[in-house]
């Protein structure tokens, strides 16, 4: 599911919605193969998206996008953590290709 729809929408604006959270999907999972191997926090994701793109998500729905790659399998949880926008940690999320690239150079 790539659209919660938590305001109960339906018809014509429900589709727009779901559409619209295809579409941030399909952009962020660009972001990540732009470098398979290196991993990036929600804020990271969200610069690039900005500076390159011209395209400001709110953090919240770029964390729902990973959430949703992530569980398709697109994106892969790492245990790297870096320090996002307000100097707290936030996990980084890479490929699930790049990963793998990863943990046979290392033998993991």
């Amino acid at each position: 599911m790539s659209y919660y729809n938590t305001t109960n929408l339906a018809g014509t604006e429900l589709k727009k919605e779901e559409l619209k959270a295809l579409t941030q999907n399909t952009q962020i999972l660009h972001v990540f193969r732009g470098d398979d191997t290196l991993a990036r926090t929600p804020f990271d994701v969200q610069e690039i998206l900005k500076d390159k793109y011209d395209l400001d998500y709110p953090i919240t729905s770029i964390r729902r996008s990973i959430t949703n790659l992530t569980n398709d399998n697109y994106l892969v949880k790492t245990r790297a953590k870096s320090r996002g926008k307000y100097g707290k940690f936030n996990y980084t999320w890479m490929t699930t290709e790049g990963y793998e690239q990863i943990k046979q150079k290392i033998g993991d």
